[in-house]
């Protein structure tokens, strides 16, 4: 087992990042672990956290111009990753995406290439937005009931 991640990266050809936020993965690629910082960096690279449209496309300017940047964060729960049926929503050029698809396929059965980089991104934001919308509706539809008791 490698606990290394700037050694694990040197090891492979492509590094799927699912971290938290902005701040972790620019501790993975460029600060603390520096992966995309290594002379012997990873030539394709996969976004599955849910970060900002913006990020991944300034992200895209950041990584060596040799590496395949495609963004493709991921819906389901802890279930469905066991099971394999993510859904990915991803960004990137269709070449890139079909190359890669095999990988993505290993954890998802739902893949909807939807556009160039940043698509994958904008379109999990938009999800999670309309999911809160919808969250906020059925909070409010219980507080009118509960209050016309």
């Amino acid at each position: 087992m490698i606990s290394n991640a700037r050694t694990f990266a040197s090891k492979v050809d492509t590094v799927i990042s699912v971290v938290r936020d902005i701040a972790e993965t620019n501790a993975l690629l460029f600060d603390d672990q520096a992966i995309m910082c290594s002379p012997d960096y990873p030539t394709s690279l996969i976004i599955s956290s849910t970060l900002s449209p913006r990020f991944i496309h300034d992200l895209k300017d950041r990584i060596p111009d040799d590496v395949v940047l495609i963004d493709a964060p991921m819906s389901g729960t802890t279930y469905r990753a066991k099971l394999a049926t993510l859904t990915f929503m991803v960004g990137g050029e269709a070449d890139h995406v079909q190359r890669l698809m095999p990988i993505l396929g290993v954890m998802g059965s739902d893949i909807h290439h939807l556009g160039p980089v940043g698509a994958g991104a904008a379109c999990k934001v938009a999800n999670n937005l309309w999911y809160g919308g919808c969250q906020a509706c059925n909070r409010s539809s219980q507080r009118l009931k509960d209050t016309a008791r």
